[in-house]
């Protein structure tokens, strides 16, 4: 077959990958014993059992708040809809105060100072509760900015420059910062 040969063994490869694929998923699906979903539910089960997801996965839609931001307006929505969550779930008065003021912070820096002109630029906000912990997820792609980096160059000398960073890594137990296919993720536990 020559070098043909090797364009063959390709598109056999292949296949036989999406069969071996294919048959893993049925055996996975068949092993987990899961209730019948709800037709709403379905379309993300099923995305759950080709990712071989475990159903302790994600946590549950009450437990979750997502919105979009493009603008100070839906920033400052976002923020007021921390504190309802928060409200919902019993969440102490200090912790309620200090998610809605992270979220306020970092999303008013990211629009004042991120933004840029002429791109459709949006930041993607999810709040999250684990059993006493909150998680507040702020992912964005604008100009990318660490701000452990920024944290680390302010001096004592004047505490009340950038007092919104100050605060927010006051009130928070850690935050991490990861920038991945031109996207600032932003990981708050509080």
């Amino acid at each position: 077959m020559g070098a043909s040969a090797a364009w063959y063994s390709f598109i056999v490869t292949q296949v036989a990958m999406l069969l071996f694929f294919a048959v893993m998923i049925t055996v996975a699906k068949r092993r987990e014993n899961v209730p019948q979903a709800q037709p709403a539910e379905l379309a993300g089960r099923r995305a759950d059992h080709i990712l071989l997801l475990p159903s302790s996965f994600d946590v549950p839609a009450e437990d979750r708040l997502d919105m979009n931001a493009s603008s100070l307006d839906e920033v400052m929505a976002f923020r007021n809809e921390v504190i309802e969550f928060c409200e919902r779930h019993g969440c102490d008065r200090k912790k309620q105060f200090a998610l809605a003021l992270c979220a306020e912070e970092l999303g008013v820096n990211t629009v004042e100072h991120g933004f840029r002109k002429g791109k459709e630029n949006c930041i993607a906000m999810r709040l999250i509760k684990q059993g006493d912990e909150y998680l507040l997820r702020m992912r964005d792609n604008c100009a990318r900015f660490d701000p452990s980096k920024q944290y680390e160059l302010l001096s004592d000398e004047d505490r009340t420059s950038h007092i919104g960073i100050r605060l927010v890594y006051g009130m928070s137990r850690k935050i991490d910062y990861v920038s991945h296919l031109e996207l600032n993720n932003l990981t708050i536990r509080v």
